[in-house]
């Protein structure tokens, strides 16, 4: 992997890792087996356009694993006795944009989006979780680039707010249910395949449009009681 100005390649050689809370996924890569935790009643999967997300470190995608397991019992009530880690390969060079190097807030990440002239900031993209169009930040946006210190502290806690703070929000957003129709266009338009972001301390998500220029995936299974107790971290 290599950081080129606004980008971030990852190369011939990278290995990436993903989770699914299901069994028996095909040997191919499909794009319209989406996670269960990831459906909302009235919305559908969060994942409309099928993109792939991956992490680079395998014990971080076992332990985002492991809280999934946890949050489909705490809150659906379901049992996941089995769930499956997924690893591939990059076969060629693959261009995303890069929303992590140097970004530490969600203020952060929006002014970078707007410098790049990704207009996100319309009616087109919506908090989903406070049931809100970023537009409510757009005269924050603004206030981000007065002279005035206070203006530009008080618009960016007022914007890492809205996405909330920890985790924050915006990264995992852009591609939230009908966002991602939007969000996919700007990437394709500037010849990105995906961008990179960071919601896990230990890895940053790398999320794919398409996934022609990976190996197979090659799928292990693990169980609840192994994952739970630990004894598949490594």
């Amino acid at each position: 992997m290599r950081k080129d100005k606004d980008k971030i390649i990852l190369e011939n050689g990278d290995v990436l890792y993903r989770y699914g809370l299901e069994q028996d996924y095909p040997d191919v890569w499909c794009n319209n087996i989406h996670n269960p935790e990831y459906n909302f009643d009235g919305l559908g999967h969060k994942n409309q356009i099928g993109a792939y997300f991956f992490y680079k470190d395998k014990s971080t995608a076992k332990r985002v694993l492991k809280v999934a397991i946890k949050k489909q019992e705490e809150e659906k009530g379901k049992i996941v006795e089995k769930a499956t880690l997924t690893t591939c390969t990059v076969r060629e060079d693959i261009v995303l944009l890069d929303l992590f190097s140097g970004i530490e807030r969600c203020s952060n990440m929006i002014s970078v989006l707007r410098e790049l002239n990704l207009d996100v900031v319309t009616n087109s993209f919506c908090n989903y979780q406070k049931q809100a169009c970023y537009t409510e930040i757009e005269r924050d946006l603004e206030l981000l680039y007065s002279g005035n210190c206070t203006e530009k502290i008080g618009a960016a806690a007022r914007i890492d707010d809205f996405f909330y703070k920890s985790p924050p929000l915006l990264g995992q957003s852009l591609t939230d249910f009908n966002n991602g129709v939007a969000f996919k266009e700007m990437l394709i338009h500037n010849h990105w395949e995906g961008y990179v972001f960071k919601e896990e301390e230990t890895s940053n998500t790398y999320c794919l449009l398409a996934a022609t220029k990976l190996t197979d995936p090659v799928h292990e299974s693990l169980s609840r009681e192994s994952l739970l107790s630990g004894a598949s971290d490594s």
